[in-house]
């Protein structure tokens, strides 16, 4: 039976931490293959674990990305760049 109560919070904002702030969300949220991908306006990909909210991988990107999250099978996902092109990201 559904509730709707909450499962599980993920904390975006680290008070005192700014190193591990998020930036604003940047494009949709993606779930596949039991990861929820989330890429923020810092150029941060980050991938949770769906089941627990825990934070698996955290991606910086030094250059511009386009609002755009593509997950794959395994360890990847394909992201479009700032500057018309497409790229797989494997990690």
């Amino acid at each position: 039976m559904m509730t709707g109560n909450v499962r599980w919070r993920h904390q975006t904002t680290r008070y005192g931490n700014s190193a591990a702030n998020w930036g604003p969300m940047m494009a949709e949220l993606v779930s596949f293959e039991n990861k929820l991908f989330c890429l923020d306006m810092n150029q941060v990909l980050h991938v949770l674990d769906v089941a627990s909210g825990q934070e698996l991988e955290r991606i910086a990107f030094a250059h511009d990305l386009r609002p755009t999250i593509l997950a794959l099978p395994g360890q990847q996902a394909v992201l479009a760049g700032g500057k018309g092109e497409v790229q797989l990201v494997q990690w």
